[in-house]
């Protein structure tokens, strides 16, 4: 009688425990499905490129979304991406290539499983190639005995300017042995090159640019060859060409 009673209120706890997990089964089930569902809710994502120095907007930037759909954005640098679309409906992650004349391609992965959480607009930072400056320090001098070229090595070198983007830039190095001097990361701007005092403007027009110049630290020409003498009672030099 006792085991009958016993085997009754064990069926009995198991099938309210059974009803009461169901229950909670099933508010859990629908409170993902609600998770879910909002996740999903969003429906366009933007995405930005960006200048990394400048943090502007880099407008016209071509933007591929897993290798399948192509946008082109608009001149804010802002691309509407709906990621319900067809071509992307299917993917958890976005992978995200941008590129731009002047500027080095970037890429950059997103998860997309709960858009609502993605902070927006999605910034693709891109850099831009820089202008590179090579030349060649020169300089001649003539005396009574010729004409001689000058040698310059470990010339110090003074580079000012601005760029577009208002970065102030200041460089300070020497050249090599022979005179020869590269310099790199010119961003697009106006400088100066300053060497044992002289001055040379350098403009970088577009990104990526490479200028070649040489710069003439002391000019001569073998027609000014002379030798100095002094008139006889007149005390004023006389030059004459050699």
């Amino acid at each position: 009688m006792n085991l009958s009673k016993s085997i009754k209120r064990f069926f009995s706890f198991f099938l309210s425990a059974a009803i009461l997990l169901s229950f909670i089964m099933g508010a859990h089930g629908e409170v993902f499905a609600a998770k879910k569902a909002a996740a999903r809710s969003v429906k366009y994502i933007l995405i930005k490129a960006v200048d990394i120095d400048s943090g502007r907007a880099i407008n016209s930037a071509a933007i591929t979304i897993n290798k399948r759909a192509f946008f082109s954005s608009s001149p804010s640098g802002i691309v509407k991406v709906d990621i319900s679309s067809k071509e992307l409906s299917g993917f958890d992650f976005l992978d995200i290539q941008a590129s731009r004349e002047g500027y080095i391609n970037e890429s950059l992965e997103i998860s997309i499983k709960n858009p609502s959480k993605i902070a927006q607009p999605v910034r693709i930072k891109m850099k831009q190639k820089m202008g590179v400056l090579t030349g060649f320090i020169t300089g001649c001098w003539s005396d009574r005995e010729g004409h001689y070229f000058d040698t310059y090595s470990n010339e110090e070198i003074k580079v000012f300017g601005k760029a577009a983007s208002s970065q102030h830039i200041i460089y300070k190095f020497r050249c090599d042995q022979e005179g020869n001097l590269k310099i790199f990361n010119l961003p697009v701007g106006t400088y100066e090159i300053e060497i044992r005092h002289k001055k040379w403007p350098v403009v970088i027009t577009k990104q990526g640019e490479e200028i070649d110049r040489e710069f003439n630290i002391r000019k001569c020409n073998r027609a000014e060859y002379h030798k100095t003498e002094k008139k006889e009672g007149t005390g004023k030099t006389d030059l004459k060409g050699k």
